[in-house]
């Protein structure tokens, strides 16, 4: 017959639109226990190590091994220096430790299981063998022995050792079933890809934990939790889900300046899909983000979901698309050589104009132009001998009037054009060649015209049969 069922949960509970509170209940209940029991405790006694080489570093390595896997294994670990500290008060060695011993340090300490034992090197074989005390009594004095070849299988001895003292705390019980309940329109193959517990591996609360998270995050699901029973076979596993709501209507509101059409073509919430508020969040952005590129910086979008049925919302999406804004004011700083309407010339983006605005973009604010601008504007720079120019990101924000836009700009030192001379390889007169460029003429480093001369002089020495040549100016 099937044993009283256990479980934990994770819930989302919906309050108001969109306000969403977490309700995470992760106790998963061991085999056997009552409802709020804790998990198992146990206690390492330090080990006996009869090895050659690091003894302590032996010791460590194994102890911090086996109280990692046994924490994976869904069991509480006693400090280390808890332990170590009551061996010290009561001059207990390591070796001094038998059942008794043992027995007593666990109902001092107040954990139910203890374990002691040896680590013996002969050779190059290695073994582990471990004793397993219950100080309630309920179990038999368990034994645990792994070997292996070499200090360098210690870690996996450990692992190996860690798995049959879980194994024996837990009565060696394994998963023997998986089950998936509640699904209605995700599929059950879907939800156990996500899964990583499995028939036969044993049945470790921690990992059935991080499962039923890996489910939740899925998205799919408000209510995620797990039921495990007893039977024959072993632990029956079912995972029970309730499905987040269908979404029957999706409603848009107040969108004048923008095609309905086009706003359901660039939103992933959909009529028929399940109601996911990540996706919904994501939607109202791209909603907003539509409006700024058509001049709608104020635009708000806000989000209403009501039931429809059973298990069935609706969603609205209402817009509040506000005046449309164009830029009134460019402005830079930093910028000591050049004036602010001589760089504005230089832009795409450009204040409103009331004569222009009817047949040209003037005053629109585009992402994709200003970043153009801003290239503009270095480039101006590089070619006029500032070759270390910066010009940073643009600080943008609202008035009355509209969109004002401050640019900085670090102009750094102005490099002249001092000497230009040729070395290397030179098939003519240093001053022929000369003659074909136009950097020495220059007053300031120009490095536009600078790969213009590198171009010019390639396709020369090109022309007369060096169709390798390099050209490296320093």
């Amino acid at each position: 017959m099937p044993g009283e069922r256990k479980g934990f949960s994770m819930r989302m509970l919906k309050i108001a639109s969109l306000s969403v509170l977490l309700l995470a209940l992760l106790t998963l209940h061991l085999p056997g226990s009552l409802y709020g029991e804790t998990l198992p405790q146990v206690a390492l006694v330090p080990l006996t190590i009869y090895a050659s080489g690091d003894i302590p570093q032996i010791r460590k390595t194994i102890q911090q091994t086996l109280a990692r896997k046994l924490a994976r294994e869904g069991l509480v670990l006693v400090a280390g220096n808890k332990i170590e500290r009551y061996m010290a008060e009561h001059g207990i060695s390591p070796s001094r430790v038998n059942d008794y011993i043992a027995e007593q340090i666990g109902k001092d300490l107040g954990t139910r299981y203890v374990t002691f034992g040896t680590v013996t090197q002969a050779g190059e074989n290695i073994t582990l063998e471990l004793r397993l005390i219950d100080t309630e009594g309920e179990m038999e004095p368990g034994e645990i022995r792994t070997e292996g070849k070499g200090l360098k299988s210690l870690i996996a001895l450990s692992e190996k050792a860690a798995s049959g003292i879980s194994g024996k705390i837990f009565h060696r019980q394994r998963i023997a079933k998986i089950l998936i309940r509640g699904n209605n329109r995700i599929e059950e193959a879907a939800i156990k890809l996500v899964i990583q517990s499995a028939p036969g591996d044993i049945y470790n609360p921690n990992k059935l934990r991080e499962d039923m998270k890996s489910i939740y995050k899925m998205g799919y699901f408000d209510d995620v939790q797990i039921e495990a029973y007893d039977s024959p076979e072993g632990k029956v596993v079912t995972f029970v889900v309730h499905e987040k709501p269908t979404i029957v209507r999706v409603t848009i509101n107040g969108a004048k300046n923008i095609d309905e059409d086009d706003i359901r073509s660039a939103i992933s919430t959909k009529k028929f899909t399940i109601l996911r508020e990540k996706v919904i969040k994501e939607d109202e952005q791209k909603i907003k983000e539509m409006y700024r590129e058509k001049g709608f910086f104020k635009a708000e979008v806000s989000t209403h979901i009501t039931e429809a049925g059973e298990n069935k919302v609706a969603v609205t999406f209402d817009i509040k698309e506000h005046k449309k804004l164009y830029v009134h004011k460019i402005t830079f700083t930093g910028n000591k050589h050049f004036s602010d309407s001589k760089l504005r010339k230089l832009m795409q983006t450009s204040e409103r104009n009331m004569f222009l605005a009817w047949f040209t973009n003037s005053g629109v604010l585009k992402k994709d132009m200003l970043d153009v601008d801003l290239d503009r504007l270095a480039v101006f720079y590089h070619d006029h001998g500032f070759i270390h120019a910066k010009i940073g990101t643009p600080e943008i924000s609202y008035d009355d009037k509209g969109i004002v836009i401050k640019v900085p700009i670090v102009e750094g030192p102005r490099y002249k054009i001092g000497k230009v001379t040729l070395e290397g390889d030179l098939i003519d007169k240093p001053e022929n060649l000369l003659m074909l460029t136009k950097l020495p003429r220059q007053k300031y480093l120009n490095r536009e015209e600078l790969q213009k001369d590198i171009q010019r002089l390639t396709e020369f020495y090109q022309d007369h049969g060096y169709a390798n040549v390099e050209i490296n100016p320093r």
